[in-house]
């Protein structure tokens, strides 16, 4: 059987009600919305499929991400429609393109009446939180908007232990972590929404030790590394508090990195698979289609209206992307 035919009937049969079919007030519909699995996104910054484990590369090592890909689903092909860190985001959080959801660039807002990933979730009765790697994705300066629809968004404060890499405020992968299971512990109760946004990779690339010793001469994957070992940090939190096999885990790059190719050392400037190709898995609640890759082409604006469609959200917002069921 094919994944994504598998993937169709566990949102068929698994979650069983169509909202479609029943009243979205009542009995039937409430208790399919207490059936909802939690749902966590991470975002790892400037990540290229071929510097990752189970993608084929032997530069870095991605225990954690290797695990998701043997419980989850690979996209070999998928492709972000910007290499912006903002505007990348806000195609993700979003499923649409930069031309509908208006951030163009660092500081541009999201446009008014572009619905969120979190707004729609949290609709359907979703708690949901943001743990975010570096200051230019905090709502409150560089990313207005981004917090639309979140309980709790986990603004900076540049009081706050924290390294300014060329004007640019980041927390480490395991900072970021700390603070998402903290929050999550201290709300242990009913359905999440998690969005984990790991910005190591970015420039400069200044891992911590021991990854700055181990990949001394390519030190983007010890960034790389050590961004797999926060990631791993927070997947076995989820394992021990046993939310682990029934949730729905969506991994993904915002963009790539040039490093050096067609003479563009970092990202923003062109458009080749450098920096436009990013890895994607999909994790489904009782790990459904463990182990299988996708070879078609897909695009990271597709995310969103996969997740709704596998959880049997209905919704009249309108996307760019599509589901790929």
């Amino acid at each position: 059987m094919s994944s994504l035919l598998q993937i169709s009937q566990f949102a068929l049969v698994s979650l069983a009600l169509c909202a479609g079919a029943v009243s979205s007030d009542s009995p039937q519909a409430a208790a399919r919305r207490a059936d909802l699995p939690d749902v966590y996104l991470i975002t790892i910054d400037t990540l290229r499929p071929d510097h990752v484990q189970c993608f084929g590369s032997s530069l870095a090592e991605t225990p954690a991400l290797n695990s998701l890909a043997r419980d989850g689903i690979r996209f070999t092909q998928a492709i972000t429609p910007s290499p912006i860190t903002n505007t990348s985001h806000a195609s993700i959080l979003t499923g649409r393109y930069p031309g509908s959801h208006g951030v163009t660039d660092f500081g541009v807002p999201l446009k008014r009446g572009v619905s969120t990933w979190a707004e729609i979730l949290k609709s359907n009765g979703y708690r949901t939180a943001a743990f975010i790697g570096a200051t230019i994705l905090d709502s409150a300066s560089l990313a207005p908007g981004f917090d639309r629809g979140f309980d709790y968004y986990d603004h900076f404060d540049p009081t706050l232990s924290g390294s300014v890499h060329w004007g640019r405020l980041e927390r480490r992968g395991e900072t970021v972590v700390e603070h998402a299971t903290k929050w999550m512990s201290n709300h242990p109760q009913g359905r999440r929404f998690v969005w984990v946004h790991l910005y190591d990779p970015h420039d400069p690339y200044e891992p911590p030790e021991p990854f700055a010793t181990k990949y001394k001469g390519h030190l983007y994957d010890g960034e790389i590394a050590y961004a797999d070992q926060a990631l791993g940090h927070f997947l076995q939190y989820l394992r021990t508090t046993r939310r682990y096999s029934s949730s729905l885990i969506v991994v993904t790059g915002d963009h790539g990195e040039g490093l050096g190719e067609h003479g563009e050392d970092t990202h923003g400037i062109f458009l080749y698979d450098s920096t436009i190709h990013v890895p994607v898995i999909l994790k489904l609640p009782d790990d459904v289609s463990a182990g299988e890759a996708i070879k078609a082409q897909i695009r990271t604006i597709d995310l969103l209206p996969t997740v709704l469609d596998i959880l049997q959200i209905h919704t009249s917002v309108m996307f760019d992307g599509s589901t790929l069921l």
